[in-house]
């Protein structure tokens, strides 16, 4: 038997929320790293990132 779905709180509803805006903005700035080291592949060896720091 499926259970019901409770009520969110205004905290719980406003914290989701902010957790969906910085995913959002989050995956826009991977964007632009992945675009630049495309343009330009050599900028990989002046960054500290790691393959695991990327959703590729």
């Amino acid at each position: 038997m499926p259970e019901k779905h409770r009520k969110l709180s205004a905290f719980e509803e406003e914290l989701f929320d902010t957790i969906k805006r910085v995913n959002q903005y989050k995956i826009g700035c991977e964007t632009n790293i992945i675009s630049i080291l495309y343009k330009k592949p050599d900028l990989i060896y002046e960054t500290n990132l790691t393959l695991d720091e990327l959703r590729v």
